[in-house]
């Protein structure tokens, strides 16, 4: 069961962000079965890099971490190129 960290309130942008986990179950699961051709490597693909940033926490390297969040930054805006 997912929950949130003790003392972790969630503002609105990660209300906005979770708001899918709130839609009909049934509905998703039939989405992501159909689309897992596409899925699974989109999720592969971003094991790699959610380790890097655990890496870099429990390390408590800022330089990483701000290497990655500037590299997260730039693919964010180029979404909207």
């Amino acid at each position: 069961m997912l929950s949130s960290p003790r003392g972790a309130g969630l503002g609105p942008g990660a209300r906005d962000t979770t708001r899918l986990a709130a839609s009909d179950a049934a509905l998703w699961t039939e989405i992501l079965l159909l689309n897992r051709d596409v899925l699974l490597p989109a999720l592969r693909a971003l094991e790699e890099p959610l380790g890097e940033v655990e890496r870099a926490l429990e390390a408590g390297d800022a330089t990483a971490l701000k290497a990655w969040l500037a590299t997260a930054s730039d693919w964010r805006r180029g979404l909207d190129a």
